[in-house]
């Protein structure tokens, strides 16, 4: 506790320290909640987002898309995709819940098309976020999340 108050341990090794079962996703919070908070935040906006469309579809209904879909969204369907739940859905809704999920991926695709490329001054290493595409790591995820989804 010493070595963190006076600035001499990394997140990582502090957490571990500490017993915390994943170091590197706890470090990773604690340095977003001190520099960037509402980037952290806003992921529990989305899962819950996500979490209401999800029961709405399993009720028949058919949400809004998203403005900005992200990568928490997108998982979120996958899940929903994957589970139990949803092969337990009346074909009906499967259908109603499959044609959401059809449009979503095409709003993602928009999404993505209309980005502003933010091209790095340097090349990216490969692997690095940066060489992810134009959204960096988050435009990365909601690219992997499309090719789940439509399985392309």
């Amino acid at each position: 506790m010493e070595l963190m108050q006076l600035g001499k341990i990394d997140y990582i090794t502090f957490f571990d320290r500490l017993g915390f079962p994943n170091p590197q996703e706890q470090a990773y919070k604690l340095y977003k909640h001190e520099t960037a908070p509402n980037e952290l935040y806003e992921a529990s906006d989305s899962l819950e987002d996500a979490e209401n469309d999800i029961e709405m579809l399993k009720n028949g209904e058919s949400p809004a898309i998203p403005d900005n879909l992200d990568e928490d969204y997108m998982n979120e369907l996958i899940k929903f995709t994957k589970a139990e739940s949803f092969t337990k859905l009346p074909e009906e809704l499967q259908q109603i819940a499959s044609g959401y999920i059809q449009t979503v991926v095409e709003a993602a695709k928009m999404q993505l098309e209309n980005a502003q490329p933010q091209a790095p001054v340097v090349p990216p290493e490969a692997g690095s976020k940066e060489a992810t595409g134009p959204l960096g790591a988050v435009g990365g995820a909601i690219k992997q999340g499309i090719k789940t989804l439509t399985g392309k």
